[in-house]
């Protein structure tokens, strides 16, 4: 079998499970294994095939990546990617307040989207401004901070 098609399978078969303790010990361990098995061809399959998954699966497979350790994966480009692509407003929420690290300034991590295209940008900063209605003043002053950024790169590509 594909291990891309494994891990969306592996994910799916437990999706029903609702301890958090058998996900964190368990089942987390097992995608980040399967992701972490992955090879640089099978590395480019899963970066594109994932991002048409089901917003659910996005989340969860997020949830592995702090342990994703595979060379061939950027996983903060990786992670940024399903946070744009993701519009279900409870797993935004759940991303921001855990994943923040991978979505705030200092820019070194933020510096990748400049070879992003406008429509990109867009959908990443039409997604933080969405958490933003739900999160404290005090996410917001960090979550302002990154959409001046991204209103500052999509300016800069729209005069090109």
């Amino acid at each position: 079998m594909n291990t891309v098609n494994e891990i969306k399978n592996y994910i799916l078969k437990n999706i029903h499970i609702e301890s958090p303790e058998v996900w964190e010990f368990e089942i987390l361990p097992q995608v980040t294994k399967l992701i972490n098995s992955l090879n640089q061809t099978e590395i480019n399959e899963f970066s594109n095939c994932a991002l048409e998954w089901d917003d659910k699966i996005l989340y969860l497979i997020t949830l592995s990546f702090y342990d994703v350790t595979n060379i061939f994966l950027d996983v903060t480009e990786m992670y940024i990617n399903i946070f744009c692509k993701i519009k279900n407003i409870e797993y935004l929420e759940l991303l921001v307040e855990n994943d923040i690290p991978f979505i705030r300034p200092p820019y070194d991590t933020v510096e990748k989207l400049k070879d992003w295209n406008i429509e990109q940008l867009k959908n990443l900063k039409e997604n933080i401004e969405m958490a933003m209605t739900i999160k404290s003043k005090s996410w917001n002053e960090t979550l302002n901070e990154v959409v001046a950024y991204l209103n500052k790169q999509i300016v800069i590509k729209a005069s090109r």
